[in-house]
């Protein structure tokens, strides 16, 4: 099967999947794998979904599952295989929930002015394709719809019998809806501790956004478009952007609506873009970002935040970072990772992560500032470093490490357009806004890569090429 099962009744049209001979097959032996009856009953609709009889049980079913706390796709594909089988009403409940899907796009587009246009242009896409996908269900239903009364009456007392609403209402949990929700959500804090002292009340005041669910993001995402702008902006890193890929795509194929990396190092030699790589993929994903540079570090204080005793208590990175940004799950960069100090007296960085990178105790980790335990299992940890001898055998057995080697001559062209877009991006002007770069210039500019690999000293000599050319057109004027 060329896409995830959970998300084949928002990806084709009817036409596209009666093409697919193994659909149906396929379909069943996946939820099959993934649906836990409670009762008797539901153990034998189970079967006989299993064994093909009709579309009923899977209908019937459909109508159980979509009231529980799972993700709505699951429901949502058991619609799809009473439509497949021949249910007038699926094919109606998939529009009816496609067109609210449309609906909702299109309202996050509406709402992304102040975003960049990229994120209002996968919303507008979104709502295009589900609309389309809407009228196609629509256009499935080969009967009459007045003579098929009689037939759709019996459908629906069937499932009127189950006590639940006949016709799967559109998803809520992990869909966007039309007040503008976008995910699933997380609670990383129930409760600030000691509430009532002057520090207590200074972190409250401060930190309130933490009680309340924070949206988990990334689910959205195109992979593809992903996939090609990472690629065009670092060719070098095609190991580090397989590696993404592939986690990200294993996540949606079982259905998870947001996404969080396996902690992972970038290794490799200063100035190939390792840090450029983890702010931009942040970007690209639109996930928090926060970043604690180990370098020079004397304790882990920056990452592991202060002891409510201290004047300038404050939590952990973590949870600045989801207080900022109002992500539940943001990436958190530690650069230069193996040049980080410490002692077991003060704290050392490399130490405080090993219980960060573990997703059970991370769930349960209990913040000093806080005085409470916080949820920090979803986030997401991205390491630098230059060398990994300085790295303990529990943190490095805690990541997968990837080396970033120094980029080729052939990349010049594609990193050269990359800074160009970044340094622009940071002045928040248009790429066309900057001033061109004459060919002697670009030359001393390609030659200085190709002698170096060095992506950072690339971007200081692109600066001041462009301050010169500046500096070039205001004598001419």
């Amino acid at each position: 099967m060329k896409h995830p099962p959970l998300l084949l009744w928002r990806l084709l049209t009817p036409g596209e999947l009666e093409c697919s001979p193994e659909v149906v097959p396929d379909l069943v032996a996946f939820l099959t794998s993934r649906l836990t009856p409670r009762t008797e009953d539901e153990r034998a609709l189970l079967d006989q979904m299993l064994r093909g009889d009709g579309y009923q049980p899977s209908l019937l079913l459909a109508v159980r599952f979509l009231g529980r706390r799972r993700p709505p796709d699951v429901a949502m594909t058991l619609v799809l295989l009473s439509a497949l089988r021949g249910s007038s009403v699926a094919a109606v409940a998939l529009a009816q929930s496609l067109l609210h899907r449309a609906r909702s796009f299109r309202h996050l587009a509406q709402k992304a002015v102040s975003k960049p246009s990229a994120v209002a242009g996968r919303h507008r896409r979104e709502a295009r394709r589900s609309l389309r996908l809407s009228l196609a269900w629509l256009a499935s239903i080969r009967s009459n719809v007045l003579e098929a009364t009689s037939r759709w009456e019996g459908e629906l007392a069937s499932l009127s019998r189950v006590g639940a609403d006949p016709i799967p209402s559109a998803p809520t949990e992990d869909e966007p809806s039309s007040q503008g929700e976008s995910g699933p959500t997380l609670t990383v804090l129930k409760e600030i501790g000691d509430p009532d002292s002057e520090a207590g009340r200074d972190l409250s005041t401060a930190y309130r956004r933490l009680l309340e669910p924070l949206p988990l993001k990334g689910g959205d995402v195109d992979l593809l478009e992903l996939e090609t702008m990472l690629s065009r902006e670092f060719p070098h890193l095609r190991d580090a952007i397989d590696h993404i890929l592939g986690d990200l795509r294993l996540q949606r194929y079982v259905g998870r609506r947001w996404l969080r990396l396996r902690p992972l190092l970038l290794l490799g030699p200063p100035g190939v873009g390792k840090t450029r790589f983890a702010k931009r993929l942040a970007a690209l994903l639109q996930m928090g970002y926060g970043e604690v540079n180990g370098a020079g570090s004397s304790d882990d204080r920056a990452l592991r935040g202060t002891a409510r005793g201290w004047r300038s208590a404050q939590p952990s990175l973590p949870l600045i970072t989801m207080a900022r940004t109002e992500c539940g799950n943001p990436i958190v960069l530690v650069d230069e990772v193996d040049k980080a100090g410490g002692s077991e007296r003060n704290g050392d960085i490399r130490q405080t992560l090993l219980s960060f990178l573990e997703s059970e105790t991370a769930a349960t980790a209990f913040d000093e500032a806080l005085l409470a335990p916080v949820d920090l299992s979803q986030v997401s940890w991205i390491l630098t470093a230059n060398d990994v001898a300085g790295l303990s055998a529990p943190l490095r057995s805690r990541v997968a490490v990837i080396h970033c080697p120094r980029p080729a001559a052939a990349d010049f062209e594609a990193i050269c357009q990359s800074v160009l877009s970044e340094i622009a991006r940071s002045l928040d002007v248009d790429r066309e806004v900057l001033p061109s770069i004459d060919p002697i210039a670009l030359a001393r500019l390609r030659d200085l890569f190709v002698s170096t690999g060095d992506v950072r000293r690339l971007r200081r000599a692109i600066e001041a090429v462009l301050g010169a050319a500046v500096m070039s057109q205001r004598k001419l004027h």
